[in-house]
Parts: C-alpha cells; sequence; structure tokens
C-alpha cells in the first residue's frame, strides 16, 4: 500500500470591483501598503485624509456631523467614547491592516451613527516569521528630555519632543494553521 500525498497550496484573492453598482453611499478604503507609503504618522492623520473629514477644537467630524454622530469600529466591536462621542481607543499605525470610512448609507447594524462609520482592521500573521523596528525622533543630537524645550537649535532644526518607537513581530505559530501578530508602540 503506498500513500499518496495530494495536497497542493491555493491562495485564495479577492478582487474588488473598480465600480459597485449596488453601493449607495462613499467608501474610502485605506490599505497597510497605502499606510506604508504616506508620508504621515497616526490613526488621526490617516483618518484626515478622507474626502468629508474636518478637525475642529479637537473633535473628528465627518460630512458636517457632530462628533457623537460618527462610529469606531476595530474588528467590528464599537469603540466609540460613551461621553460625547470620539474613539475611545488608540491604535499604533503599525498594527493597522484597513481602514474604512464610509459616509452615509449604512444599514441598522450600525445604530447611533448618522454622518459616518469608522472600521478598521487589524494586521494578523502570515506564513514566514517576520519582524521589524522603527525609531522616529526629531531629537537629532540626543539630548536628554528635560533639555526638549531649551530653545536652542541644533543641526538647523529644533528638537519637539517627538520620539516614537515602534516593533512588530508576525508569523506561524508551531504551525502554520495558527498564526499570530504582536506589535509594540511607544510614544514620547
Amino acid at each position: 500500500n503506498k500513500l499518496i500525498n495530494i495536497s497542493k497550496k491555493y491562495d485564495i484573492v479577492a478582487k474588488r470591483p473598480i465600480i459597485q453598482k449596488d453601493n449607495t453611499n462613499a467608501v474610502r478604503i485605506t490599505t497597510s501598503e497605502d499606510i506604508q507609503a504616506l508620508p504621515i504618522r497616526g490613526f488621526n492623520s490617516i483618518f484626515l485624509l478622507t474626502p468629508g473629514v474636518a478637525y475642529n477644537n479637537g473633535e473628528f467630524h465627518v460630512r458636517g456631523g457632530r462628533t457623537d454622530e460618527v462610529g469606531y469600529y476595530v474588528e467590528g466591536v464599537s469603540v466609540r467614547n460613551p461621553q460625547g462621542g470620539g474613539r475611545a481607543v488608540a491604535i499604533a499605525q503599525d498594527a493597522i491592516e484597513e481602514i474604512q470610512v464610509q459616509s452615509g448609507g449604512y444599514t441598522a447594524e450600525f445604530g447611533g451613527a448618522n454622518s459616518g462609520i469608522v472600521r478598521s482592521t487589524f494586521k494578523s500573521g502570515g506564513s514566514q516569521l517576520k519582524a521589524s523596528v522603527e525609531y522616529i525622533t526629531d531629537n537629532v543630537t540626543f539630548k536628554s528630555a528635560k533639555d526638549a524645550f531649551d530653545g536652542k537649535q541644533r543641526l538647523g532644526t529644533y528638537w519637539w519632543g517627538y520620539d516614537e518607537t515602534s516593533a512588530s513581530l508576525s508569523g506561524p505559530l508551531f504551525d502554520q494553521r495558527f498564526k499570530f501578530f504582536f506589535n509594540l508602540n511607544n510614544q514620547f
């Protein structure tokens, strides 16, 4: 008796149509590839690139609506701040797989939001082990935090106190059926 192994590996890929004829609203999708190519940092900066989104007095507005009229969802769970609206959860940029901003015309599953829905999903592990570390600072001469606002220029610029470190690790866990993604983000 011979044992025959007929296992093939298939990658399932779905293509998003350019025009969705049955869509009654405007949906803007920003993928992790788009985010990586942008010259900005942070969820808020990415969100502000969406047409119809405005930022005024520390609050986001979609299509002229109030702050409490925007619904925020992470992996399908509402993360809207119950006191006055807005997002109650901070999301590290390197952990975002996709951000969808939908303005108007959504179904009843998104109750309590009148002007827009912001849905984001996290990255997941792949079939190969991947690691990345990123360090961003405007402290070009690495002075201490107590000297951050001393008013002196260093190499032709001022230090405003921005310092961010992001480390990610992803891949299979024991077996190809189980995958993980880990991100550590620290901002000063």
